[in-house]
C-alpha cells in the first residue's frame, strides 16, 4: 500500500499547442508581417505544391531559399512547384511591405523562427542547458535559428523524426482507465465495484485483441475526507476500507494494462567522432540577394559519431533541415541527430 505524493498524481502532462509548423500562414497585418496561428494544413497545403494553396507558408520560403530541394523532397513522391510560391509571396508579402524579394525571404525565415522563440519562451523556462528536440517533418527546418533566439544551445532531432510521435507508441503498453464512486466504504462493496470495472475491462480489451488475463490490473483509491484529497494506490482491495474516515467520500479508480512488445534502441554509449561526409553541394539563398554553395549531408548515409558543423543542409528521412553557421552537429550510436551550438 502506498501513499502517492500529490506531485505524483499527475498521469498527462499539459500540452500546448502554436500555430508555426510549416503549413503556417504568412500574411501582412497593419504593415507587419505575421505567422500563424491558421494554417492551409495538408490540403490545400502550402502554394507549392500545387494543389490550390494560394498562401505564403515556410515552406513556400524554405523552397525559394534553396533548401528544399524538389527531386528529393518528401522522397521525391511529391512535386513541388517554384513558381506558385514565388507568386503568393510577391502578391501577399513582398509587394504589400515594399520589400525587394530576397529580404521579404528572409524576413519571413527570420519571422517564423521568432515566432517559434516566443512559443517556448510562453509554455516554459530555457536555459542554455535545455535541449529541444525536434520532430515531425517541419519542426527540424528552422530550429537553429528558434533554438538560438530561446537561449537553448542543444537540439535534438530523432532520426525518426517524420514518424516520431507514432514511433513512441511503440514504448507503450496498451491501457484501459475506469473509475466508480463508492456508495459505502466496506471490503463487499468495494469487491463489487471492482468486479464490475475488471468486467468492463475485460470487454474493452476484448476489443483490442487482448485476453484479460494477461493484463496487470492496479487499483486506486481516491478519498476525499476532513484531511483533504488523497490517492492510494492499492495493493490489496481490503486494505481501502482503512483509509476513509467518517463522512468522507472515495472513488475507485482501476488501470488495467496490457503489455505490448516494444521496440529496442540501438546501442548506446561512447563512440569516436569522425567527420560527415557530404554528399553534394546545394546553391542556397543567403539573406542578402547572393548564393552561396552549401555542403549537403544525408543523415542516414553518416555514420555514428559523425561530425560536422554549419552552415549545412541535413536531409533526413522526409525532413531537411538548416544548420547555420556557429552550430555543430553529430550523429549517435542510434542514429540520432544532436546539435550544439558553438557560437553561444
Amino acid at each position: 500500500m502506498t501513499r502517492v505524493p500529490r506531485d505524483l498524481q499527475l498521469r498527462v502532462r499539459t500540452i500546448t499547442s502554436y500555430g508555426v509548423g510549416g503549413s503556417s500562414v504568412f500574411r501582412v497585418v497593419d504593415g507587419s508581417l505575421r505567422v500563424g496561428p491558421d494554417s492551409v494544413g495538408a490540403a490545400p497545403g502550402p502554394a507549392c505544391f500545387g494543389l490550390g494553396g494560394d498562401q505564403a507558408t515556410i515552406t513556400d520560403v524554405l523552397l525559394l531559399a534553396g533548401l528544399l530541394d524538389p527531386a528529393s523532397y518528401l522522397g521525391g513522391t511529391l512535386p513541388l512547384y517554384p513558381d506558385r510560391s514565388a507568386k503568393v509571396i510577391e502578391d501577399k508579402i513582398a509587394g504589400p511591405l515594399g520589400l525587394p524579394f530576397d529580404d521579404a525571404l528572409r524576413q519571413m525565415e527570420e519571422a517564423h523562427a521568432a515566432a517559434i522563440a516566443r512559443a517556448l519562451a510562453d509554455a516554459t523556462t530555457v536555459t542554455g542547458d535545455t535541449v529541444l528536440a525536434a520532430f515531425g517533418g517541419a519542426g527540424p527546418m528552422t530550429v537553429c535559428g528558434a533554438a538560438r533566439r530561446a537561449g537553448a544551445r542543444h537540439v535534438l532531432i530523432p532520426r525518426m523524426a517524420a514518424v516520431f510521435s507514432a514511433f513512441g507508441i511503440g514504448f507503450s503498453d496498451l491501457g484501459q482507465r475506469y473509475e466508480q464512486p463508492l456508495a459505502a466504504v466496506d471490503y463487499p462493496t468495494i469487491k463489487q465495484t471492482a468486479d464490475r470495472l475488471l468486467a468492463l475491462g475485460a470487454r474493452d480489451m476484448f476489443a483490442e485483441g487482448v485476453d484479460a488475463s494477461a493484463c496487470t490490473p492496479r487499483f486506486r483509491l481516491t478519498v476525499e475526507d476532513e484531511d483533504g484529497e488523497r490517492v492510494i494506490e492499492l495493493d490489496d482491495l481490503h486494505d481501502a476500507t482503512t483509509h476513509l474516515k467518517l463522512g468522507g467520500q472515495a472513488c475507485l479508480e482501476l488501470v488495467l494494462l496490457a503489455p505490448l512488445p516494444h521496440v529496442t534502441l540501438g546501442q548506446g554509449g561512447d563512440i569516436g567522432a569522425s567527420p560527415a561526409q557530404a554528399e553534394g553541394m546545394r546553391l542556397l539563398r543567403d539573406g542578402r540577394g547572393g548564393q552561396a554553395e552549401t555542403p549537403v549531408y544525408e543523415l542516414l548515409s553518416q555514420r555514428p559519431g559523425a561530425r560536422g558543423s554549419g552552415p549545412a543542409v541535413i536531409e533526413g528521412p522526409f525532413f531537411t533541415m538548416r544548420v547555420s553557421e556557429g552550430w555543430q552537429f553529430d550523429t549517435t550510436a542510434a542514429g540520432d541527430l544532436r546539435l550544439t551550438d558553438r557560437g553561444q
